[in-house]
């Protein structure tokens, strides 16, 4: 399950090298694929090892497994507009509003944070394990992403970067996430 999750960072990989360079028609749902390889890989593993949580504190971390899922769900599909990117893979500026001022790749930081809390919310060290591969895949996509697709992707990406962390929020960039918020504040925005 852990090399068929890594897997999918591939597909991911080839997806952004597609939109960057090579156009072809058959990897554009490389993306959509290395998605579903990765949530099929944790689904199989909750299947096989998962213990439902039985005492008050897993299901805290469960609860908060499950607001990090939410929020990488967000951050990839809501916070970003989902037709221009996803369907008709049309780049031009970044969002730079709401979860995207916090830093430049906040769902390294919620994909994480759902494994960090799951796996011990459902006593799996398969899971533990697996959340460490994910985590240190999505990183290497997530520089790769950082130095080489999105300047090419996007025109203001250089900006972008010298305003906003790469994956760890300061006390600037927290306090425009808030005020350009979110749906859960407020409505997103696009620079």
């Amino acid at each position: 399950m852990i090399v068929l999750g890594c897997i999918g960072f591939v597909l991911m990989v080839l997806y952004d090298l597609n939109q960057g360079w090579w156009k072809i028609k058959i990897l554009q749902p490389c993306f959509a694929l290395g998605s579903f390889l990765l949530l099929g890989a944790t689904g199989g593993i909750l299947f096989k090892e998962a213990v439902m949580p039985d005492t008050l504190f897993r299901m805290v971390l469960g609860i908060l497994a499950l607001f990090c899922g939410g929020l990488l769900f967000y951050t990839l599909f809501l916070a970003i507009p989902f037709e221009a990117t996803y369907i008709q893979e049309q780049f031009s500026e970044v969002v730079d509003t709401g979860v995207y001022a916090l830093c430049r790749h906040p769902g390294v930081l919620f994909l994480a944070g759902f494994y960090f809390f799951l796996a011990p919310a459902v006593r799996s060290g398969l899971l533990f394990w697996a959340g460490v591969w994910f985590s240190g895949c999505n990183l290497m996509y997530v520089l790769m992403q950082d130095r080489i697709f999105f300047p090419r992707c996007f025109s203001n990406y250089a900006e972008y970067r010298k305003t906003v962390p790469f994956l760890i929020p300061n006390k600037t960039s927290l306090q425009r996430c808030f005020e350009t918020g979110t749906v859960f504040w407020k409505s997103e925005g696009k620079k």
